[in-house]
């Protein structure tokens, strides 16, 4: 599948199925999962190991969004999206 991008016109970012929503005034983290099922995830800071949660659900079909969300598949992307991120952004 061919990368596609998004762009303001000086810089551009890949459209990727997780994006990293940093809230620097309230100190706070969101991940946005723009595929099915369509999602906030808030990234819970302050527990060890980082705790993800679903802050806002934009899915009629709750059982089947529910089935996504809980699969150690989707659980292990989640992490492995935020750990990559972590790893090469700085958050602060």
């Amino acid at each position: 599948m061919e990368k596609q991008f998004i762009s303001n016109g000086e810089t551009s970012v890949e459209i990727t199925k997780f994006l990293l929503c940093v809230d620097k005034e309230n100190n706070e983290l969101y991940v946005l999962h723009r595929e099915f099922p369509a999602c906030l995830i808030y990234v819970e800071q302050t527990k060890t190991p980082i705790n993800f949660v679903v802050f806002d659900l934009y899915e009629e079909d709750q059982k089947k969004s529910t089935e996504v969300l809980t699969s150690d598949y989707f659980k292990k992307e989640l992490r492995e999206y935020f750990i990559s991120q972590s790893v090469s952004e700085n958050l602060n």
